[in-house]
């Protein structure tokens, strides 16, 4: 649209609106004028009327006893005996000059009356708009009914009932911020409306202030609890908190995993390393030339021929480990001859079908999940000779399974890096549990703790202690003691359930626990 016919237009709505505010402006003045005008009229006849029988009598004697209050004290304080001296020097006469003349209790009173009048006036004219706006309000006209509560608030500000009207309207028109706002107003005035802090509470909602809409509703929920309306809304918007709460648990739960399981890879990297470093390989010309001062060789043109260069690791991911000896060959000394090359070409042949080798060790440890280590023996030439390749293979292959149960753990990281030696040898599962008190594991696995380990040790507690007859209560307490241990549970598949009916049995059955400690540890467990 053309911004000066926007213009225009804004500008005649405004006109149009100062019009409409003038003329109601006006209209309330005319009805007022005509209020009062008919209250004159009834009072002049009420004056006009003949007067009835004895009505003037009693009208004179009304008069006399209260057209001046002050009179009986002036004619009693006059009444005073001219020989009571006392009485006289206690007499104010200031203060008596006072009362007559002081005209101000009179104006006072006066004033009050008008006020009140004026007052239930209002009142009057605002039940009146209010009605109006009921009425609206049924034909489901909300702008009509805005209008008239909110001269009905214009008239007497100080009903809770207009405000709340209106905040109805604006939530039928899905102005929830200005229903909320008149909700508000309401309460200041009537802290207990039931209404408006239902009504408030479903504007909160849709403003995605569910905290507060939640305890809007539980206020109006405590007030009328047989309120079907109220008690509905109440349990959608618990519903929503509940399960928002429940998704930013499991986002940080997922969150924390993740993190731990990288920190567990590199803490297994640095346990585990490789005796042999990964290296980094390049092909390289075809041919390779070496110069040194004293004795220079030219090496032989090589096929397939690779370099083998350091790899430098960041000192974070470095082995914790000490060093440990390798035994050292030393072979015999080979002249520079003619015969380099073939010296070479049987190197490169023998390292390829070491590698090879390697290679296939390397995936049958992997398909059988166990892990070996492997240390190759180094070969040292003296001088500027070539190098020979090893004669032997290394006698130092030994699998990662430990050979003794290790010791009791102190924390988390020593707990799980010899769960995960041994975690394929369930009876040396069950030996290492039995060497640790269960009531220790919420000292061990503080924040730790995550729901694979929790399934295998569920696991080897259903298989192997039940079947040693084994007493296992303290390790189900001490699991529950662990931190986020509530948050786990929820992560347990239908198999955890099943072991855990199987070591519920077992220790009813032989430590003979109580009914209420198992009741309790079912509640734990989430069962």
């Amino acid at each position: 649209m053309n911004p000066s016919i926007e213009l225009q237009k804004q500008i005649k709505d405004n006109a149009e609106d100062v019009r409409k505010f003038v003329s109601d402006l006006s209209n309330w003045e005319e009805e007022m004028k005509r209020k009062e005008s008919t209250a004159r009229a009834a009072a002049s006849k009420e004056s006009s009327l003949p007067p009835v029988r004895n009505s003037s009598v009693k009208q004179d004697l009304n008069n006399s006893k209260t057209a001046n209050p002050l009179g009986d004290s002036r004619s009693a304080k006059k009444r005073i005996s001219s020989n009571d001296y006392a009485a006289w020097e206690k007499f104010d006469v200031e203060k008596a000059c006072e009362e007559i003349d002081d005209p101000s209790l009179k104006k006072k009173s006066e004033s009050d009356k008008d006020k009140i009048i004026r007052e239930n006036q209002l009142r009057d004219e605002a039940n009146e708009e209010k009605e109006k706006g009921n009425q609206f309000v049924k034909k489901e006209k909300w702008d009509n009914a805005i209008e008239c509560y909110s001269k009905a608030i214009k008239c007497f500000s100080q009903d809770a009932i207009f405000y709340c009207n209106r905040a109805l309207c604006y939530l039928k028109k899905k102005d929830y911020r200005a229903a909320e706002t008149d909700c508000t107003s309401a309460l200041t005035l009537d802290g207990s409306y039931v209404k408006a802090l239902h009504r408030r509470g479903l504007a909160r909602k849709e403003l995605s202030q569910l905290d507060e809409a939640l305890e809007d509703l539980k206020r109006a929920f405590d007030l009328e609890p047989n309120n079907t309306a109220i008690a509905r809304d109440f349990n959608s918007v618990k519903m929503k908190v509940d399960q928002i709460r429940i998704n930013t648990i499991l986002i940080q739960e997922a969150q924390r995993l993740e993190t731990e399981a990288e920190v567990m890879m590199d803490i297994g990297s640095d346990k585990n390393p490789d005796p042999i470093l990964p290296a980094k390989k390049h092909r390289i010309p075809t041919t390779t030339k070496k110069d040194t001062s004293s004795n220079s060789i030219t090496w032989p043109t090589v096929e397939n021929s690779v370099v083998i260069e350091p790899v430098i690791i960041p000192p974070h991911k470095r082995s914790k480990k000490p060093l440990v000896r390798v035994q050292v060959q030393e072979s015999a000394n080979i002249g520079a001859t003619t015969s380099s090359f073939e010296a070479v070409t049987s190197a490169t042949d023998t390292s390829n079908k070491t590698n090879s080798q390697h290679a296939t060790k390397k995936n049958l440890e992997l398909k059988t999940k166990c892990e070996v280590k492997s240390d190759a023996p180094s070969v040292i030439q003296s001088g500027a000779s070539s190098s020979t390749p090893p004669t032997s293979k290394s006698p130092y292959v030994t699998s990662s399974l430990p050979k003794e149960v290790p010791p009791i753990p102190k924390n988390s990281v020593q707990f799980l890096g010899a769960w995960r030696q041994m975690n394929l040898n369930k009876e040396m599962c069950f030996q290492y549990l039995k060497k640790i008190n269960g009531q220790d594991f919420p000292k061990i696995f503080q924040d730790s703790l995550d729901g694979n380990i929790l399934s295998q040790i569920l696991s080897v507690l259903a298989t192997e202690f039940v079947a040693a007859n084994e007493p296992v209560l303290a390790y189900l307490q001490g699991l529950t003691q662990v931190r986020r241990f509530r948050t786990l549970t929820l992560f347990l598949s239908q198999s955890d359930k099943s072991n855990m009916e199987v070591l519920f049995k077992h220790t009813q059955n032989l430590e003979k626990t109580p009914t209420d400690v198992l009741e309790n540890l079912k509640k734990e467990y989430e069962l």
